[in-house]
């Protein structure tokens, strides 16, 4: 539950379960829902076949009450999104 306007840090893990490593210019995007200020990034990092990597995007609750989901997804350094989307979903409350 967030305060209207708070800004908060999403970290979900994941795991690389292809055959090739992520490049550092592998995309962290936005792809539906509710974007929360959320802004597209670079992972940063390279990650092996079957290793896990922490991936963060920084956020900001809306301004209004209520539910909000937003869906994001990994893209390779050419912008394209592969693998299935992950969420983050929160309540805003003005109390």
């Amino acid at each position: 539950m967030f305060a209207p306007g708070e800004t908060f840090v999403k970290t979900w893990t994941v795991v690389n379960t292809g055959d090739c490593g992520w490049g550092r210019r592998y995309l962290l995007n936005f792809y539906d829902g509710d974007r929360m200020d959320g802004e597209n990034h670079a992972i940063g990092r390279y990650v092996l076949p079957g290793h896990s990597a922490k991936i963060s995007v920084t956020l900001t609750a809306p301004g209004t009450a209520g539910e909000y989901t937003g869906y994001w997804i990994l893209a390779n350094d050419f912008g394209t999104p592969f693998g299935g989307t992950f969420h983050v979903q929160i309540v805003v409350s003005d109390e």
